[in-house]
Parts: C-alpha cells; structure tokens; sequence
C-alpha cells in the first residue's frame, strides 16, 4: 500500500486572488521596461563620435566662437596646498582669481624649530646606530647569527629573505669555498670570521 502525504494549501480568498492580480497585471505593465532592446544601428552611429572623444580641440581647429568657459569654484584646501610648494601654475588664471592678491607662484613653507630639532636629533641617532653597524662586535654578531643555514624552522623564511638581496653567483662560490664578493657577515667559509674561528 502506497502512502501520501496532502499538505493542506491556504484557502484563497477574493481579496487575495485580486492582489495576485494586481501584481501580476504590474509585473507585465513593467515588463518593458526592464527589457531594453539592443541599441539600433542609427543610435549606434550617432554615438560613436562622443565615444571617441572627437570634440576635444587640437592645435589646428581654433576654438568655437560661442564657447562659454564654465566657472571653477576657488577651493581654500587647494590654495592651501598651492601656497606649501613651489611649483609654477601653468594653468590659465580666470578673471576672478586675478582680482584675488594670489602669487602665481607658491612659497614654501619653512619648517619649524621643532621640526629642525627632530630632524637633528633623527641624524645623530643614524649617525650612532652606522658606527655600531660597523663596528666589529657588531660584524662578528651578524656573522655568527646570519652566515649559516636556520635550523628547527620548516620554511626558513628569514635564510630565504637573507638571500633575496644577495647574488647567487656569488653564494654558490662562498659554498665551494671559493673567492666571492658576499659581505663579511655572509661568509661562512672564506671570511675572516670564519678563519679566525679555524685557527
């Protein structure tokens, strides 16, 4: 014996079957104009010199006589910005900005005591950090951490990092233990690192 399952369906009332109707009679009222036809070839060809850009002016057409040149509104970030840096303004000044006292050229802004005083301090703080990069603890460190190959790690990113600046001519010699131009700290074989350490 075969089972069915009846699911019971809402009953229908005439107000529901009218705002059926209603929606569906909108749907198709619609309908044409959610569907635009593909553009004809008249409408086409009648855009194609707008799509190409072919009002733009050259040298040799001369300009429409009654071209009207639309107002540019002045804005007082840019004035801003144009009065920092000391850049000539090619483009044409209008009647109202010439009324303005604007220079044409920008003046730069100098900077101020405190900017003057970082600034020196971030030099003397480059300066001290070259001459204990230089130094020859500092080279003997950099020697022992970075010349050899990384162990207990999978990717050995900072070896793969290491070896991104450096050429491969030259690391395929300092691994036969042949003559390179590697720097000091990367020479693991031929430095002189490496021959104090042997000795």
């Amino acid at each position: 014996m075969r089972l069915n399952l009846k699911i019971p369906q809402k009953e229908l009332t005439k107000d529901d079957q009218r705002t059926l109707k209603i929606r569906r009679a909108s749907a198709e009222r619609w309908k044409p104009k959610l569907q635009r036809p593909f553009p004809a070839r008249r409408e086409i060809k009648e855009a194609y010199n707008l799509k190409l850009m072919r009002h733009y002016p050259n040298q040799l057409d001369s300009t429409e006589p009654n071209f009207v040149k639309p107002h540019i509104d002045r804005s007082p970030r840019v004035d801003e910005l144009l009065r920092q840096f000391p850049i000539p303004v090619a483009t044409s000044i209008s009647a109202s900005a010439q009324t303005d006292n604007t220079n044409v050229y920008a003046t730069p802004v100098l900077p101020t005591q405190a900017e003057i005083d970082e600034l020196e301090k971030q030099r003397m703080l480059l300066k001290a950090n070259r001459i204990i990069t230089r130094s020859e603890y500092a080279q003997r460190l950099a020697w022992k951490n970075f010349s050899s190959r990384e162990r207990n790690r999978i990717d050995r990113g900072r070896e793969a990092m290491l070896h991104s600046g450096l050429c491969e001519n030259d690391l395929e010699k300092e691994s036969a233990g042949q003559h390179n131009q590697l720097p000091e700290w990367r020479k693991r074989h031929t430095g002189r690192f490496a021959r104090e350490q042997r000795h």
